[in-house]
């Protein structure tokens, strides 16, 4: 088996570590504004070797030095809180949390001390690729236990400086925002603001093709913090994917996905185009079929220049008496009828996700005439309700 290859989980894992990565460009050259050099040496990468000192004191930082908080002992403390209740899989290292828990007070102390060393560095990453329910893998790359304390870490201190500044319009994994907040804003737009139409689409292979120098550039330009960027130029590195990429697995990506999306989610959120997005999926509602398509364009321009492209057969612009999916729910004219079987594909959340609000829809399954395949989750009763244009009335 060649190194890229793949296999499902259920056959095979791969762990990569520093000898299986091919780092490529020299992401310490695009930091600094050196012309990128060819390929670097497979070797372990180190927070000093990337352009961190090799010894810095926390007591000589200012109490707004971005990565002296998230190196704090409380922060690392109660990032291993999180990670613990969490549990999840071991890394490449195959250290369980239940065996990282057996030491927790020594290893958080030496791995505090290797990250204010300059001698701390990412441990393997365990790649594995997992069914989905929709058909399909979708690829999971899981860090150490340590490596997702220390990048839970960075999550807590970067959420409230990113977080305040982002769209309104995004709703997939922030905090205080779910599915049925993204559902209950889609049926607002079309019942308050006559919406008709709808683009929905997403990024196709998104969380594989994110590209990390303009990642890097925005994370430096919203904190003003050099030092941290770097730490996460070395966990982008170190990951293997070619200068392109978010893990699926690690606690950092929901936060740094959404921050390469907002500007996007700014520029396409209008009068003309309500945009409603989750992750990679979303949805753009306009009052007439032109608006739409010209969101369309919008859409495909703006992600084109971020190296990102809409998923050619996810892509569509149709009237809400068509009916079509978003986040595990089916919208036709002013309903949204929850799908029992699917949920939304996105990365693993930092947090936990939202309890359901009392306003989801659930309904029982019965065949429907094939020329209709997309009604297969709807009720007679409920067919009736369509065939004759009432609303469902409020439970």
């Amino acid at each position: 088996m060649t190194p890229t290859s793949r296999t499902r989980v259920d056959v095979h894992e791969r762990t990569v570590d520093e000898h299986d990565t091919g780092f490529g460009a020299s992401l310490i050259a695009i930091l600094s504004g050196r012309p990128t050099p060819g390929a670097v040496p497979r070797r372990r990468r180190t927070l000093a070797s990337h352009g961190m000192p090799r010894r810095f004191d926390p007591r000589r930082h200012r109490r707004t030095d971005l990565l002296a908080q998230a190196l704090s002992a409380a922060t690392l403390a109660a990032a291993w809180s999180r990670v613990r209740r969490n549990g999840g899989a071991a890394g490449g290292d195959n250290v369980t949390c239940r065996a990282f828990e057996r030491d927790a007070g020594n290893r958080l102390a030496r791995l505090r001390r290797s990250l204010w060393a300059g001698s701390y560095a990412p441990g393997p990453v365990r790649r594995v690729e997992v069914m989905k329910e929709t058909g399909g893998t979708r690829p999971l790359a899981i860090p150490s236990v340590a490596d997702r304390i220390v990048q839970t870490a960075v999550a807590f201190t970067l959420t409230p400086i990113l977080e305040p500044a982002m769209s309104p319009a995004s709703f997939g994994y922030r905090p205080g925002r779910g599915v049925m907040d993204a559902v209950a804003r889609v049926i607002e737009l079309r019942r308050r603001e006559k919406r008709r139409w709808v683009l929905e689409s997403d990024v196709a292979r998104f969380f594989e093709t994110v590209p990390h120098p303009p990642l890097l550039d925005l994370v430096e330009a919203r904190t003003g913090d050099a030092r941290l960027t770097e730490m996460l130029a070395v966990w982008l590195e170190a990951s293997g994917t070619g200068g392109r990429g978010l893990l699926q697995g690690s606690p950092l990506s929901p936060l740094l996905a959404n921050l390469y999306l907002d500007e996007v989610d700014h520029l396409l959120d209008g009068p003309e185009g309500r945009l409603v997005r989750y992750a990679d999926d979303f949805v753009v509602l306009a009052r007439c079929r032109q608006d739409a398509e010209t969101a369309l364009e919008r859409a495909a321009g703006l992600l084109r220049e971020r190296g990102l492209a809409l998923h050619p057969e996810k892509t569509h612009v149709r009237g809400f008496g068509d009916g079509f999916w978003f986040l595990g729910h089916y919208f036709i004219r002013n309903l949204a009828l929850r799908d029992l079987k699917h949920t939304p594909e996105a990365a693993p959340p930092v947090w936990e996700s939202d309890a359901p609000r009392e306003e989801e829809v659930v309904l029982s399954r019965r065949p429907v005439p094939a020329k209709r395949p997309e009604l297969a989750n709807l009720s007679e009763t409920m067919r009736a309700r369509l065939r004759r244009g009432r609303r469902m009335p409020a439970s």
